[in-house]
């Protein structure tokens, strides 16, 4: 996809546009990190991140191995942009574009989300615990990392 397609505003849900627009609205350029260690998407961010994903608008993938995430435009949101601005100048509209775009985590959610290396560095280093607690070290198999990001989707594990 390049920088000239636009997305099509008619094939997005209302959540979706608005994802669009606040996040990405800014042009092609435009990243959103997610560390995901003190809070995740809400549920209704999720579902709009899933679906800016399926309808290959954005990509996700991971930031490091502790779990965060990088979200990146892969079309031109900045119609989604004009017409956020517009949508907003209706009340009913504005009410129903408010809400809260993550939830908070606490650290053993955080852990789960991260890769099982990532998981491992956080015991020793963390937790304090010894090679033999540890259930990943250093030299967990690519494979086993390549199955962590394939399970990896909008702050949720598949």
């Amino acid at each position: 996809m390049t920088d000239t397609m636009e997305i099509d505003l008619d094939e997005l849900s209302f959540d979706a546009r608005i994802l669009a627009a606040a996040w990405f609205g800014m042009g092609m350029k435009t990243s959103v990190t997610l560390h995901l260690r003190e809070s995740r998407p809400a549920p209704r961010t999720r579902a709009a991140m899933d679906e800016l994903v399926a309808k290959k608008v954005i990509s996700v993938e991971p930031y490091n191995e502790f779990g965060g995430l990088v979200c990146r435009p892969l079309m031109d949101c900045r119609n989604a942009s004009r017409w956020l601005h517009g949508a907003l100048d209706d009340e009913k509209t504005a009410a129903l574009a408010k809400w809260s775009i993550s939830e908070p985590i606490d650290e053993d959610q955080a852990y789960e989300l991260m890769t099982p290396y990532g998981q491992g560095v956080w015991d020793k280093e963390r937790r304090g615990k010894t090679l033999r607690e540890n259930r990943y070290d250093a030299a967990v198999s690519p494979t086993e990392h390549e199955r962590w990001r394939k399970g990896h989707r909008a702050g949720a594990r598949a």
